[in-house]
């Protein structure tokens, strides 16, 4: 059945279900009705609470992936790979018959783990037409596996449809909406609509869903009524809560309902599902301008992209540099940072001229030098950290982080390479302590290196770049 007329026979059914309950239309319902799309009503009963401790159990022991259960979703068991849930993720659902859905999670998550995939996925306690949902991190990735599932006899023999406002690409349900709910906020305008319809239709709803996004985004004739209403500031407050550190919530979550509502109007459009992928990108460009930014990180980004920008001419990125900084003849100059990337706005929210001379450590010149070489010479650092590990053993490796970040590559092994001659030659004290608190920084993804930091550093080198599983150097 075409996804339109699926659209049209819901909304007719849910029309019916309210007048014949003398019940005005509620999102609630609607959800709920979205949840159990596909099922019938003795498949609902059925629990998968039950397998948790089996797929815990059973992804005990399998590499790139952590299977736990997080007590902010009791009802869900969590699948990730990879850092907690990121809003930025785009969103597929799959729904399988009960009897299949033990086996089809284990087939699906052996291949995203098999592959190394970025996820925060989740599966739910009760069969649900959302019953498991996977958070894809990398748009290659989300291709990768809604083929895979397309592709897999044993899915495909299995599926139940996902409900009909998601898009779909075979079995696959797809949709995006960063911090709000994707089903929730369709709920939410059914519901409207419903109250305002005598003769529901999937031609009607599609007029009332393209005109709300131009009243309340183009034209915004409605928006100041919608920013006031209870649905929004319930949303609003929940940001709040959880995402403290943003700039202006209001806006933000304004541009979060502009986003879902383009998904949903895309979806009911009968538009491709790669368009989803375009509202990623704005929603990540919102993200990034809303969100305080580590001053350091932000200058290393500056610096290797402008060292780009102005064809790998060093120099040229100093200039700017120091012109935004200023001195005592110039005032600082932030029109000497770049637009390109937002740069500009970012640099006057979030690194104050006076504070570029603590980021550099004083030397500018040795700074930039340091950032521009930064990723050629980090594979380095790390097989010389590797032949000190494999050469000499633990208590040597932690002897050398507290050498290398005073500035002395002494206690490092040469190896074949030779790289403790090799660092010696190329950085001097001044650069080498710098660019190895970077590298440190960037091996235990964190700014601070903290009290425990030598245990933190040796336990990422072994758990994340393979120190106990990799043969000698060469």
């Amino acid at each position: 059945m075409a996804r339109n007329v699926e659209i049209n026979d819901l909304l007719v059914f849910l029309h019916s279900y309210f007048k014949n309950n003398n019940r005005v239309p509620d999102e609630g319902i609607v959800y709920q009705a979205l949840c159990n799309y596909g099922y019938t009503l003795e498949e609902l009963n059925v629990g998968l609470a039950g397998a948790f401790s089996h797929w815990i159990e059973r992804f005990k022991n399998v590499p790139n992936i952590n299977v736990f259960q997080d007590t902010r979703q009791i009802d869900f068991l969590q699948f990730h790979n990879g850092r907690e849930r990121d809003s930025k993720h785009i969103k597929l659902y799959v729904s399988l018959a009960p009897n299949a859905i033990y086996e089809g999670v284990n087939t699906i998550f052996d291949f995203i783990a098999k592959n190394n995939m970025k996820t925060c996925s989740k599966v739910a306690s009760t069969v649900r037409s959302d019953e498991i949902v996977l958070r894809m991190e990398n748009m290659d990735e989300a291709e990768k596996v809604i083929n895979f599932i397309n592709s897999n006899k044993f899915l495909v023999d299995n599926a139940r449809y996902t409900n009909p406002f998601l898009n779909r690409e075979g079995i696959v349900g797809i949709a995006y909406d960063d911090l709000l709910s994707y089903n929730s906020t369709v709920a939410h305008f059914v519901a409207e609509y419903l109250r305002n319809t005598n003769q529901p239709s999937y031609n009607e709803f599609l007029y009332f869903i393209n005109n709300k996004y131009t009243n309340l985004f183009n034209n915004q004739s409605e928006l100041a009524e919608f920013t006031n209403s209870e649905y929004f500031n319930k949303n609003l407050n929940r940001v709040k809560n959880g995402f403290s550190f943003l700039r202006n919530p209001e806006y933000y979550i304004t541009d979060n309902f502009r986003i879902v509502l383009d998904a949903i109007k895309n979806n009911v459009n009968m538009y491709s599902y790669k368009n989803l992928y375009g509202l990623i990108d704005q929603s990540k460009a919102m993200f990034d301008q809303l969100t305080p930014k580590d001053p350091t990180l932000l200058l290393n980004d500056y610096i290797k992209y402008a060292f780009e920008k102005y064809n790998h001419d060093y120099n040229e990125v100093i200039i700017h540099l120091e012109s935004f900084q200023g001195d005592n003849e110039h005032a600082p100059n932030i029109n000497a940072i770049t637009r390109d990337n937002n740069f500009r706005y970012l640099f006057s929210e979030n690194i104050n001229p006076y504070m570029l001379k603590s980021l550099t450590y004083g030397n500018l010149d040795n700074y930039v030098w340091t950032i521009v070489n930064y990723e050629y010479d980090f594979a380095n650092f790390i097989e010389g950290l590797r032949t000190t590990y494999l050469a000499h053993g633990e208590g040597q490796l932690y002897a050398c982080i507290d050498s290398l970040l005073d500035g002395n590559f002494q206690v490092m092994s040469n190896g074949d390479f030779g790289y403790r001659n090799y660092f010696k030659q190329k950085y001097s004290p001044e650069v080498l302590g710098l660019i190895s608190k970077l590298y440190f920084s960037n091996i235990i993804n964190s700014n601070e290196l903290k009290d425990d930091y030598k245990n933190v550093i040796v336990d990422t080198l072994k758990s994340e770049y393979r120190f106990e599983n990799i043969g000698k150097s060469r």
